[in-house]
């Protein structure tokens, strides 16, 4: 539930994390698990409503040295 409901955590991080993961925990073979993968959307657009769609942006690095 952290996933989906965490501001720190982004809409793209969730989505990765529970279509790599949802295999290996035992919650998402349950009914209530199998319910919130298919509903993943919507859930998504719910509690991420401020971070559902990425706001393009650029990070600029100082101190870096790719020797």
């Amino acid at each position: 539930m952290t996933l989906l409901t965490s501001p720190s955590v982004s809409k793209e991080l969730a989505l990765y994390s529970m279509e790599h993961c949802k295999h290996d925990l035992k919650f998402f073979q349950e009914e209530d698990g199998k319910s919130i993968v298919e509903d993943l959307d919507f859930l998504m657009r719910f509690f991420k409503k401020d971070q559902y769609h990425t706001q393009p942006a650029v990070s600029l690095l100082r101190g870096y040295s790719a020797i």
